[in-house]
């Protein structure tokens, strides 16, 4: 099992994994990662004590996987979001001839851009498992914080972890591959309800409105199916199975654009050789209306020295692109698409016996080692205890001179929709710092989350992700702003 810790330099965080590798001795891929800007993966570097090396990831301003979704809160749309890294990043492996098996599907130390849900993997060229290992492993984490509610995930992700447990998918498209792998069955649905839609369209309007109330509380309630009457053409039931938008994946990257000062007056050399050129072919073209006598060598002279001057010109431009192009930030969204038709025929074949499965897999949870759903309702129970504390503004730096905690775990930040607390400072980062209760006993702990400017306990700076335990009158230092603790 990795063991992993953290720690800070100046205003950047860091996770260190100790390598069994002495230094200089390090293998291609760690060298491969060190000498190349790989996206997807968290950048690492070396790190030396006592001639025992460690691989440094940066995980700056990012929070890890587990701790984005704490409780039964993962979407349709994450689903999608960590099912689309997952297939980009085995074209990245093979593009820098890197192994998917060392490439870790833990959600602890898989860690998220909370701005725009950018994902990035540790790599570890030491990691045991299979990559389908990790892969379900990571599904099953997925299954147990699902938002129950949200049909769309459930289907999907129930979907995609039984094609994982099968060892039947495509690690470069884990969605499509459980779309086609699905139409067969689908598309007997599809000949059942041509024919029994053939069948009712003898009857007469009475019996067909009947018969389509009877469908409508039969059919499964599924978001743009609904829709379709029995009196709707083939095309326009494949017209309406549409699929929702869903959040695009955001590339932030560098390109080149032209630097237009010195493009442009480098164009206006060049055009002035085009026009030197045409008006010398012109006076020896049309000698009854030149302006300048121009005899035929000397004229073809002139044209040969223009066209080698333009060639040399073109030359010299790609040689020293540097100086006509500059680098600007770049954001590119890539969305994910699928065909609406395959998704629609997919819904209902993964949705048959979704629920009981599930209610199967709850029953017997205790009973094995790897559970693939657990109730809200049971996490509950295991992750909300009776808190009662308070933190109380020490200066005039903060507008809130009392914060409240009544839950566990608590989280400060910046950032409204993923924290209890949130402040409008600057200065505090989007996840900046968690408080917890431990269970059955009134001790409590606070928890810097990979912040910027720090979190601080009685003047000390903690480590980024490690616990320390604070005790009633300790001030907390959150960035720049100080609270005294109070257990009521």
């Amino acid at each position: 099992m990795i063991q992993e810790k953290y720690i800070r330099d100046n205003s950047y965080n860091y996770m260190m994994i100790e390598s069994p590798e002495k230094p200089g001795e390090e293998s291609y891929q760690i060298k491969m990662l060190l000498k190349n800007t790989v996206s997807k993966f968290l950048p690492i570097s070396l790190k030396s004590i006592n001639n025992i090396q460690s691989y440094c990831y940066d995980i700056s301003s990012k929070q890890p996987l587990s701790r984005m979704y704490e409780g039964n809160n993962i979407t349709y749309e994450d689903v999608i979001n960590i099912a689309m890294h997952i297939s980009r990043i085995s074209n990245v492996v093979n593009e820098y001839l890197l192994e998917l098996d060392c490439v870790v599907l833990n959600a602890r130390l898989m860690y998220m851009n909370i701005s725009d849900k950018a994902l990035y993997f540790t790599y570890y060229p030491y990691e045991e498992k299979e990559f389908g290992e990790s892969l379900r492993q990571l599904f099953e984490f997925i299954l147990e914080h699902l938002d129950h509610n949200d049909k769309k995930a459930v289907m999907l992700t129930y979907g995609i972890y039984q094609k994982i447990l099968q060892n039947d998918y495509n690690v470069k498209n884990l969605i499509e591959n459980v779309i086609e792998d699905d139409e067969k069955e689908s598309h007997e649905d599809h000949e059942d309800y041509k024919d029994h839609k053939d069948h009712k369209d003898h009857k007469d309007h009475k019996d067909h409105k009947d018969h389509k109330d009877h469908e409508g509380h039969y059919s499964l309630n599924i978001q743009n199916m609904n829709s379709c009457s029995i009196n709707s053409s083939k095309e326009n039931l494949e017209n309406r199975h549409i699929i929702e938008s869903v959040m695009p994946e955001v590339i932030e990257d560098e390109k080149e654009i032209r630097n237009t000062n010195i493009s442009n007056a480098f164009m206006a050399v060049k055009a002035a050789f085009v026009v030197i050129m045409i008006f010398t072919a012109f006076n020896v073209i049309l000698p009854r209306y030149r302006v300048v006598k121009i005899g035929l060598v000397p004229a073809i002279i002139i044209i040969t020295l223009i066209l080698i001057a333009y060639k040399l010109a073109d030359i010299f431009y790609e040689k020293n692109r540097v100086f006509f192009t500059k680098i600007v930030p770049n954001k590119e969204e890539i969305e994910y698409s699928v065909p609406a038709e395959k998704i629609e025929d997919s819904r209902q074949s993964l949705y048959k016996g979704v629920t009981d499965k599930l209610k199967t897999q709850t029953q017997i949870k205790t009973q094995t080692e790897y559970a693939c759903t657990q109730l809200l309702s049971d996490y509950l129970k295991e992750t909300t205890l009776s808190i009662s504390c308070r933190l109380l503004a020490q200066d005039e730096l903060s507008n809130e001179k009392e914060i409240t905690i009544r839950e566990n775990p608590f989280i400060i930040g910046s950032y409204a929709s993923k924290c209890n607390f949130a402040f409008s400072n600057q200065l505090i980062s989007r996840m900046h710092l968690r408080i917890t209760k431990e269970k059955c006993s009134e001790v409590h702990f606070v928890e810097d989350l990979n912040s910027t400017n720090g979190t601080y306990v009685n003047g000390n700076k903690i480590e980024p992700n490690q616990k320390v335990q604070i005790k009633d009158g300790d001030i907390l230092k959150i960035a720049v702003i100080q609270y005294r603790f109070a257990i009521d």
